[in-house]
């Protein structure tokens, strides 16, 4: 099976893949979020919003104010540019509710204040100005070359990146409704000279 760098280098190229560096923030003793996200700085970023993924434990999910503030920040470094992003929240069951709408795909933290707040936080010790570099990437010309493998619709995308999230959480922070075989995120999957962001 494929890692979660291996779908994103199918469905978006390796000019994609290489503006990226995986990330770890700890939203609290429980939860954390990892994933990837855009590289600070000048020729990273996207003209549109069009390659954001929010999961919650592996499950696709819509997160506009999660969204609303990886832009925001992303911004500070990148002018008018939009970052891609793909983000799970590993957290506890009992701490968000999935079940708002028909297609689960809306969902209510118990604390989203706190939640936002902590992942602000992470957000911006990856995005600070000393982080940023102005430096004209050499993969800036490809960053708005058109998605591989013919995948095209947000929900094949959010699938196909979905199916290689492997979460190491134990049975108490699975939601008894997420299957195994639909999480997503692969520990392998690190680009070459970039650390976690804590």
């Amino acid at each position: 099976r494929g890692s979660l760098k291996d779908n994103i280098i199918t469905v978006f190229g390796m000019s994609t893949f290489t503006s990226l560096q995986p990330v770890s923030i700890s939203i609290s003793d429980d939860s954390r979020v990892e994933g990837f996200l855009s590289k600070p700085g000048q020729g990273t970023g996207r003209n549109l919003a069009d390659r954001q993924y929010f999961f919650i434990n592996g499950r696709p999910v819509d997160m506009p104010k999660v969204s609303k503030l990886v832009n925001e920040l992303y911004k500070d470094t990148s002018s008018r540019k939009y970052p891609v992003a793909i983000l799970d929240f590993i957290v506890p069951g009992g701490a968000c509710d999935l079940n708002v709408t028909p297609d689960k795909r809306k969902v209510f933290f118990a604390d989203e204040t706190s939640v936002i707040g902590s992942l602000r936080e992470g957000l911006n010790k990856i995005y600070s100005s000393r982080n940023a570099s102005y430096t004209v990437n050499r993969f800036e010309e490809n960053s708005e070359q058109p998605d591989k493998a013919g995948v095209s619709s947000l929900q094949e995308k959010s699938s196909l990146l979905s199916k290689e999230i492997v979460l190491d959480v134990g049975s108490k922070t699975r939601q008894g409704e997420v299957n195994e075989k639909e999480l997503s995120f692969s520990r392998d999957a690190e680009i070459d000279n970039s650390s976690t962001m804590e």
